[in-house]
């Protein structure tokens, strides 16, 4: 037969307070605390865009690249200008504050800190330092469907 002590049963409890007590004061914390709000519709949100229209960007004459502008779809005033190399790859972009931004692969996209946009443009596009950077006429955007359609 076992032979009980008086303080064994509350050891036990007191151990097993000591347990509870952590997630006890956790869920207190966790019931007071509330997560933020939903976030409304944003006003300045652009779910569809067209090309407006093209223009080249030239480096001592040659063509080195292009500037792409959007529009929302429905007219307005261009919403964003993609920075593309003669390949068709976009290297950056203007944004809406007119911001030139360049996309760094496998990274952070950076803000090209420079005041004048032709000079911004041929750093994005890597020219030589010193070219001299212009831009072409504008040029309606190419269709994208094949021919015959």
């Amino acid at each position: 037969m076992r032979k009980e002590s008086g303080g064994t049963g509350a050891t036990v409890i007191l151990a097993m307070l000591r347990i509870l007590a952590p997630l006890v004061s956790i869920a207190a914390l966790i019931t007071s605390c509330q997560g933020p709000e939903a976030p409304g519709r944003a006003g300045n949100v652009v779910e569809r865009a067209e090309m407006a229209v093209t223009r080249t960007i030239l480096s001592d004459g040659v063509q080195v690249g292009s500037l792409a502008s959007y529009r929302r779809s429905g007219g307005g005033q261009p919403w964003v200008r993609l920075v593309r190399n003669v390949h068709g790859q976009d290297l950056g972009l203007i944004d809406t504050l007119g911001r030139v931004w360049r996309f760094t692969p496998h990274g952070e996209n950076e803000i090209v800190p420079e005041a004048d946009l032709l000079h911004a443009l041929g750093l994005v596009l890597g020219a030589r330092k010193g070219a001299k950077i212009s831009l072409g006429p504008e040029q309606p955007p190419r269709s994208t469907e094949p021919p015959g359609r």
